[in-house]
């Protein structure tokens, strides 16, 4: 048994490891934490089968009676058209291109028959944009990013057969990079900031009503980052979800999930920077607060074979009366498939999603009238390898 928990910590850290920076999907909030979870439309609040209910529902790990690794690894395709149609300032449409790996790592272990054990690397924040050399708001940014990775450590513990509850840290490392060819007023933009370290906590809790009914909640506290790198300093705020999922196991191999998740998007109110000249830049953003609906199914066929579906849809957080060129302003809309094998005891998962962000058409961002952001389109395809032991 220690010789087991011993490779798993290699395996998890061996990953934790990766160069994440690099390594993020365009858009503030990622929820492709795995395969299975990715193909049921982020829909797995409520069910569980595999060691990523350590970041879906921590509380879940407790329906996995044997201890589970998983490793898997995210590849996200995204392009966005804008127009620009201010005959004073600028005219002319421009395409972001962009592409990126994200991996993700769990393992879940049974302690004893009431408590279990699990700990999660992942990624839930992130905004990356590249623009073209000439793009028109090059004075604005010609690159930025803001990205996150977890590390979560949770305890699990069965209350009852029918109800679990969990709860644990997440050690959040955040990075910033804000590149723009400068302006009257700014000048050349050359901010980096990287390694800023907060702490979180996340609450669980799952019920199985019966046999075919079960409930999830989660909660996840709101991320504070402040700290300096590269004569840079950032002060930010990130925001708080609570998560609510409901689970139906109609009959043996067909399970259906939907599920409501609560992002508290108004602490995201500015992004402050201040250089070690004692110059400061002060966004104002005043984001609003989002909705999420997400609902999965899974059929599973002859105990070997699971094929999965999903849908999301989200509202947009972003205030028109203080857009910028870091996200993309509207709602999304995602579509997804998958499949999972199982091979005694391995599992191997594969997953597509497409999304959709809608048009936003003439907006003022920055001193640019009648802008239009012309719809975002993104292909993420994961796969994920599950060890059971």
């Amino acid at each position: 048994m220690k010789k087991i928990f011993c490779t798993v910590l290699l395996l998890f850290f061996a990953i934790g490891f990766v160069d994440i920076n690099k390594s993020f999907a365009s858009g503030f909030s990622f929820y492709d934490w795995s395969a299975r979870g990715s193909a049921m439309g982020g829909a797995v609040v409520a069910n569980a089968r595999d060691a990523s209910a350590v970041v879906y529902n921590p509380a879940l790990i407790t329906q996995l009676e044997r201890n589970s690794l998983q490793v898997g690894l995210s590849y996200v395709k995204g392009s966005e058209d804008i127009n620009f149609k201010d005959t004073t300032n600028a005219t002319g449409s421009w395409t972001t291109n962009s592409s990126s790996f994200v991996p993700h790592a769990y393992s879940s272990i049974k302690i004893s028959e009431k408590v279990w054990f699990g700990i999660g690397e992942f990624t839930r924040f992130h905004t990356d944009t590249k623009y073209p050399i000439d793009f028109a708001g090059n004075s604005y940014v010609e690159n930025f990013s803001l990205s996150t990775y977890s590390i979560m450590p949770v305890f699990a513990v069965k209350v009852f057969d029918s109800f679990s509850v969990s709860f644990g840290p997440e050690f959040m490392y955040a990075s910033m990079d804000w590149q723009s060819r400068g302006n009257t007023s700014v000048g050349a933009r050359n901010y980096e900031v990287s390694d800023l370290m907060s702490i979180s906590n996340v609450f669980a809790g799952h019920y199985k009503l019966s046999n075919i009914f079960s409930f999830g909640i989660v909660h996840r506290t709101q991320v504070s980052f402040e700290g300096t790198g590269e004569g840079t300093e950032i002060k930010t705020t990130l925001p708080s979800s609570t998560a609510f999922g409901l689970a139906l196991q109609l009959f043996p191999p067909l399970l259906i999930e939907a599920d409501l998740v609560y992002t508290g998007w108004d602490v995201y109110d500015s992004l402050r920077i201040t250089q070690e000249n004692g110059s400061e830049e002060y966004m104002s953003k005043n984001w609003e607060n989002t909705w999420r609906v997400q609902v999965g199914l899974e059929l599973t066929l002859m105990r070997i074979i699971a094929l999965r579906g999903g849908f999301a849809a989200e509202s947009s957080p972003v205030n028109v009366q203080n857009l910028d060129f870091f996200v993309s302003p509207g709602a999304s809309q995602s579509y997804s498939f998958g499949v999972g094998l199982h091979f005694s005891n391995l599992y191997i998962d594969a997953s597509y999603v497409f999304k959709n962000v809608n048009e936003v058409k003439s907006v003022s961002v920055h001193s640019f009238n009648n802008v239009d952001f012309l719809g975002k389109t993104s292909h993420t395809v994961t796969a994920s390898l599950s060890f059971i032991f």
